[in-house]
């Protein structure tokens, strides 16, 4: 299964934004969903984490239903979406799944990251008009949110296999958050390319 999850600043975007590779994917012979989230225009943090960990233990609660090998999930996702791709990958299921605990967990097997942030503390990251609108709180004021939100306070040793994209014109997303990603995964050895 590939589960595509849209960006758009965590504000914007939708779930039909990824339906050409949907398409693309599923002519391959891969299962594939689009999955939404609830918007920051809509409901702040932690609201768009919990509905894409909800919507992965969804698909995974239903699995025999839609032919889906729960052992081999993958979560993809461009800008906002990567970082909920990212979340969904290295995050603990009790941290964000609450709303859905009665289901099966988040667990996937691998996470492709389309230029995704992952480290919301630092000085761009605390002071993005972006960033702040997600918390609906700034930093000086929430920054457990900000941490807990950043994928790399979640990394451990078991986290699954991370590919990871980022252009190096990318004017929103600094590319040298892939490269912190990239480094980190590197110092707990989590296979990522």
């Amino acid at each position: 299964l590939l589960i595509f999850i849209h960006g758009g600043g965590w504000r914007s975007g939708k779930k039909e934004d990824y339906r050409v590779y949907n398409l693309d994917f599923a002519e391959r012979g891969y299962i594939t969903a689009s999955i939404s989230y609830r918007l920051s225009k809509t409901a702040k943090y932690p609201a768009a984490v919990q509905d894409v960990f909800c919507a992965v233990s969804w698909l995974r609660a239903h699995a025999q239903d839609y032919f889906i090998n729960p052992d081999k999930i993958a979560v993809i996702g461009g800008s906002a979406g990567g970082h909920l791709s990212l979340l969904v990958g290295f995050a603990p299921d009790s941290v964000f799944a609450a709303p859905c605990a009665a289901q099966t967990g988040n667990r996937v097997q691998a996470v492709i990251d389309l230029y995704g942030p992952v480290d919301l503390t630092t000085e761009y990251g605390r002071t993005h008009d972006l960033t702040t609108s997600f918390f609906g709180a700034s930093y000086e004021d929430a920054p457990q949110r900000y941490r807990e939100a950043s994928p790399l306070t979640w990394l451990s040793p078991d986290d699954p296999p991370t590919l990871i994209f980022h252009g190096t014109i990318d004017d929103l997303v600094p590319a040298s958050q892939s490269d912190t990603l990239a480094a980190a995964l590197d110092g707990i050895g989590i296979q990522h390319e």
